[in-house]
């Protein structure tokens, strides 16, 4: 009897046994079946803290209320403006600033150092910073501790002052508990000739010692300094700079012009404003060039967004020679600018734009239909010694704020590089000219309804761009002192997006790996952007420069950035970091900045910065050039999607939940064909913008709460396919 038909009958039998006891209601108790282990749940993501209130930056003071009213060391400069002097009122934050640099470069500077042994080019030069680097750390904490025991107190400030005006005849005042504290100190720090150095108490200066390299210019020296004099001939000389909140003020005279220079030094920030002395014939001419005031293109300025803008003096550039006998229709397009120039890049949506303010937009809508016509033969279907690309050259119909206009419309395609930077970057690749409204203009990147969308603002600087700008800026601003902007953002340099792009690009590049390409990136990451800006009264123009920080130690706030930074800097998810530093700080004037090193903007915050959007292209191009095709670079790359469209507005769900302080408006009017005479319709648009606050934050934070669950996701799957 086979094995099988034992087992069928047994199974049969059984299954008689058992219908013949359910028939009888003998149905016999069954074993309990064994349970079933359940699967852990997924954690779901913790949700980020949101702070309460943080402090806006421009409420924080500019200097530690410890330190010397400006007018109390004015009186320690002598004579006229015919001298020099140089007045540091917090020393401290100088060294402040030292030694947060020294933490933070010390891995990136060894990281970069070790990818660097292999380039012939980099190796020698990177092990020379690297040692420089070591030296100057230990050097610095040394100094650190010999100001400590010197007995000289920098909480009252450091002066060098000169009556002649010759370094010779400098004086250096400081607060200590000794004469020769301020010498012995120089002395320790290894100051050439210090130990020639000659110091004693200055009669009525409440315990503040000079010193000079001999006794005969400190018995010629008298502390009876006239601090209005002084105050109003640097403030004359400094329009839209507050000397109350400058670290250092400075007065130089060369052979040409006397000139002063302010340095401010809010919590995060450092600030360098000079002035220019209108008397050197070169600078004079370019002045004249430049008129302050206007700003309606700035309407195109995006927070977190690389631009420039000038205001040009037309009268000037009218009479220039070459402009004067241009021909037409060239010359009727020059005479109907404004002045006005806006270049710059936009992250909704991805692009760069330029636009030349027109106070009638005729001559130059006609100028383009002639370049389209020049153009219809000349363009090439494609571009030589390129197979498979196609370029397209037409003219086509664009509806731009309300007004139809004939739009010059060029792209390319077809070229897997070009695919695969349009890809990670949000950038199509195509153009388009146009002239409408109050503007002259050029879009590269975007399609036509992007075009639209960038169309869709009122003149003047959003509310949300002003938050991002530097505090004199705003102020020049709103006073109509303004004629020059320059404004970089770097943040996008340390975002998910760029590294993507170098990662793939320089894949196989001799000498230049996508490591070696970010530890030189890394070397950034303190900075989150750079600004210039010019400004100008009736007798004076001022340049200002602006560099921030990505953090501080003054709040909260800055604290976090700054150990955000450094963990990434460490190894950490730079995605993850920064995603909830955006959360919990959503409404600060470094929420952008958070935003584009999270990846949460997505690949266009590339186009928005415009270096970031360069050095990517850059790469790419670097390997093309180097020999090294990535035919399937599109398909390789990994591409970060926006998480919301309106990302950048605020994501405090409690500010969700208040009412606004003023009912939203209607959506913001399309620009009319002539510039506003009035900044009414900016104040409105301001109060728009707060009222709007709170109205758009629950979707985005829901939406950046899926995209942590992404990161997460991501994060295990890699895990799960190194094991």
């Amino acid at each position: 009897m086979s094995l099988v038909f034992v087992l069928a009958a047994g199974t049969a039998g059984l299954s008689g046994c058992t219908q013949v006891k359910e028939m009888l209601g003998m149905e016999e108790e069954k074993p309990p079946e064994p349970e079933t282990q359940a699967p852990e749940p997924e954690p779901e993501p913790e949700k980020p803290k949101i702070a309460d209130k943080p402090i806006p930056e421009e409420a924080l003071p500019a200097l530690p209320e410890k330190v010397d009213r400006v007018d109390d060391l004015f009186q320690f400069v002598p004579g006229g403006e015919d001298g020099m002097y140089v007045i540091v009122r917090d020393p401290a934050a100088f060294l402040t600033y030292a030694e947060e640099g020294l933490k933070f470069y010390e891995k990136p500077i060894e990281k970069l150092a070790g990818l660097a042994a292999s380039n012939a080019n980099m190796a020698g030069e990177v092990a020379q910073a690297k040692a420089g680097f070591a030296e100057a750390k230990k050097g610095f904490e040394a100094a650190q501790q010999k100001i400590k025991d010197s007995g000289v107190d920098l909480t009252h400030g450091v002066l060098l002052v000169s009556t002649s005006g010759k370094p010779k005849d400098a004086v250096a005042i400081v607060s200590a508990s000794k004469p020769d504290a301020f010498k012995e100190l120089m002395i320790a720090l290894g100051a050439d000739d210090a130990d020639k150095m000659v110091c004693v108490e200055l009669p009525d200066s409440k315990g503040h010692m000079g010193c000079a390299d001999d006794k005969a210019t400190l018995d010629k020296f008298k502390v009876n300094g006239d601090a209005a004099k002084h105050r109003a001939a640097a403030q004359e000389a400094l329009p839209g700079v507050n000397l109350d909140d400058s670290n250092i003020i400075a007065h130089f005279k060369d052979d040409k012009a006397p000139f002063y220079i302010a340095v401010t030094t809010p919590p995060g920030t450092a600030m360098v404003h000079v002035s220019l002395p209108r008397e050197e014939r070169e600078l004079k001419q370019g002045l004249t060039m430049l008129h302050p005031g206007g700003g309606n293109l700035l309407r195109y300025a995006q927070p977190g967004s690389g631009f420039m803008w000038v205001n040009l003096e037309m009268s000037e550039v009218k009479n220039a020679g070459d402009v004067k006998n241009a021909p037409p229709p060239a010359k009727q397009v020059l005479d109907a600018m404004n002045g006005e120039f806006f270049f710059g890049g936009s992250e909704k949506p991805a692009s760069l734009q330029m636009h030349i303010g027109m106070s009638d937009t005729g001559p130059a809508a006609g100028l383009l239909e002639m370049a389209a016509m020049a153009g219809k033969g000349q363009v090439p279907p494609s571009i030589p010694d390129v197979p498979g690309s196609k370029l397209t050259f037409e003219t086509v119909d664009l509806e731009v704020g309300g007004e139809k206009s004939k739009a010059l419309h060029v792209a390319v395609s077809g070229v897997p590089e070009v695919d695969a930077v349009a890809k990670l970057t949000s950038f199509r690749p195509e153009g388009w000219m146009y002239a409408a409204g109050d503007a002259m203009s050029m879009v590269v990147g975007a399609d036509e309804a992007g075009v639209n969308a960038i169309e869709s603002t009122e003149p003047g600087m959003s509310a949300d761009t002003k938050i991002t700008m530097p505090k004199p800026l705003v102020e020049g601003l709103e006073k109509g002192q303004v004629s020059m902007i320059f404004h970089l953002p770097v943040d996008a340099l340390q975002g998910p997006a760029l590294r993507s792009l170098i990662n793939s690009g320089l894949k196989g590049v001799p000498d230049v790996s996508p490591e070696l390409a970010g530890a030189v990136l890394d070397l950034v990451a303190p900075i989150s952007s750079g600004t210039v800006w010019l400004t100008e009264s009736e007798n004076h123009a001022v340049a200002h420069m602006a560099v921030r920080g990505i953090g501080h130690t003054a709040t909260e706030e800055g604290r976090d950035a700054l150990e955000a930074a450094r963990k990434v800097l460490a190894g950490e998810d730079g995605e993850k970091i920064y995603t909830d530093l955006t959360l919990k700080y959503p409404q600060t004037s470094h929420t952008a900045a958070y935003k584009t090193r999270s990846g949460l903007g997505g690949a266009a915050s590339l186009a928005a910065s415009g270096v970031g959007l360069a050095v990517g292209a850059g790469a790419v191009t670097y390997s093309f050039l180097s020999g090294v095709r990535h035919e399937n670079l599109a398909e390789e790359l990994p591409v970060p999607e926006p998480v919301e469209e309106k990302v950048d507005e605020k994501v405090d769900d409690k500010a969700a939940d208040e009412p606004a302080k003023k009912p939203a408006k209607k959506p913001a009017k399309k620009p009319a064909k002539k510039p506003a005479k009035k900044d009414d319709k900016a104040d409105d648009k301001a109060d728009d913008n707060k009222a709007k606050a709170g109205d758009q934050g629950k979707s985005v934070a829901e939406a950046i709460k899926k995209r942590k669950e992404e990161i997460a996701k991501k994060k295990r799957e890699e895990a799960a396919k190194g094991n």
